[in-house]
């Protein structure tokens, strides 16, 4: 799992530390999207996250504010912040300081997707399970993924 880069829809993702490393403080996730892709608005309870930029631009969406970061700048998001983000129209190239755990979430979602579409509630559930709750489930990472029960 560590060190070995997977896809989590479109976007490939290496875990460098995960929580059992930081006596459960943190996990860091180095992630490189394509164009126009990021998570569906969303919380994390109890941690913060944070975000530094490799390359490429990205639109942070942070309660209501709207932050465009580009390589050499570092995001962060308190944590019960509502927060999303998009990756820029040439992708890009960060790394995440994420809560703890939330790497399982990441990993987990990536070996069901091997095997075709997970439903947006299963998912969501696990991600809740792992520090991440969900508001909605618009643009979630592109779109792609199955969605949830009624929802087009």
């Amino acid at each position: 799992m560590k060190n070995e880069p997977f896809q989590f829809y479109v976007t490939q993702m290496t875990i460098r530390l995960t929580a059992a490393e930081t006596a459960g403080a943190y996990s860091l996730v180095e992630m490189r999207h394509t164009a126009g892709v990021g998570p569906a608005l969303h919380v994390h309870p109890r941690s913060p996250e944070s975000f530094f930029v490799i390359e490429g631009t990205y639109t942070f969406y942070r309660g209501e504010e709207t932050v465009e970061a580009r390589p050499g700048m570092a995001v962060t998001i308190p944590a019960g912040v509502p927060h999303r983000y998009v990756s820029g129209p040439q992708g890009g190239h960060i790394l995440v300081i994420m809560p703890p755990g939330l790497e399982e979430y990441f990993w987990i979602i990536a070996g069901r997707l091997k095997h075709g579409p997970v439903p947006k509630a299963e998912e969501f559930a696990l991600a809740a399970q792992l520090g991440q709750d969900f508001i909605n489930g618009e643009g979630h990472w592109g779109g792609h993924g199955a969605p949830v029960e009624g929802e087009k």
